[in-house]
């Protein structure tokens, strides 16, 4: 079956389910963009196929804006969002770092916290 631009398509694969849309293609992949919104991919040809009715969604993913608080698995204390990249997120320490350094850290590592900041007298 020959699939073109805007087609609606299932992943032969179980790791993306869901029905995706082809917003790009090249000689031997396509572009494809999840209906219910996240990332981009680019996925063979060959691995594509009629969407299959009732297939779940992929997960939705969250974004860190700018500014947010986060604790990550591996570093001590409180970081703070500078940059967001999909699969990674940049953190650096609450409060700055005197060298300037920053941390990229995987999304699954990354869990946001409240912080509550109490006025002292």
């Amino acid at each position: 079956m020959t699939f073109k631009v805007g087609d609606k398509v299932s992943i032969d694969l179980d790791k993306y389910p869901g029905v995706w849309t082809i917003t790009g293609s090249g000689p031997k992949n396509f572009v494809l963009n999840p209906d219910s919104g996240g990332t981009p991919m680019r996925c063979p040809k060959t691995m594509v196929t009629a969407p299959k009715a009732g297939a779940p969604a992929p997960a939705e993913v969250s974004y860190f804006p700018v500014g947010t608080f986060v604790r990550c698995k591996g570093l001590d204390g409180i970081q703070v969002v500078i940059k967001d990249k999909g699969d990674r997120v940049n953190v650096t320490k609450c409060g700055g770092d005197p060298a300037g350094r920053y941390f990229r850290v995987p999304r699954r590592q990354v869990t946001k916290i409240q912080v509550n900041c109490v006025e002292m007298p």
